[in-house]
């Protein structure tokens, strides 16, 4: 014997990203901004798919970007600046060694004028490398044990 009962079937759209850009934040201070989403059904979690943020930033799974932006600053050029006028703070020189591709180009440009600055972030970069980066092994030489006939 058969049985037959009645079904019904809800069709949802695909859940979408709305958000086009993200406000703009301003450096040095707490930033919050929350994505938006169509379509779909909740809950939703987000993350990312690719990609990165900026340093100091996440994306919480309810759709929040949060963090602080690195400082953006116009800053002196002038060489070799040993009473460092107009020199980026030490936040600005990490905020260029840790996230690169989203570097201050006034930071770096000024670092390339600055020789105080430029030691500092050499110093900086170097940790940052050895961080990341671990130690290459070395190994041991075979020099003198071969013997010669």
């Amino acid at each position: 014997m058969e049985r037959s009962a009645p079904a019904s079937l809800l069709v949802v759209s695909p859940p979408s990203v709305t958000t086009a850009s993200p406000p703009g934040g301003t450096g040095g201070s707490a930033y919050n901004a929350a994505l938006q989403e169509s379509g779909g059904g909740p809950p939703f979690s987000w993350s990312l798919s690719s990609g990165s943020l900026p340093t100091g930033f996440t994306l919480g799974t309810d759709g929040t970007i949060a963090g602080t932006p690195c400082l953006k600053q116009h800053l002196s050029n002038d060489f070799p600046n040993p009473t460092r006028i107009g020199c980026p703070p030490l936040e600005a020189l990490e905020c260029n060694t840790k996230d690169p591709i989203h570097a201050d180009e006034s930071v770096s440009k000024h670092v390339g004028h600055c020789s105080p600055c430029y030691r500092a972030y050499s110093r900086l970069l170097r940790e940052e490398l050895a961080r990341i980066r671990p130690p290459v092994p070395r190994h041991k030489s075979n020099r003198g044990t071969h013997k010669k006939i």
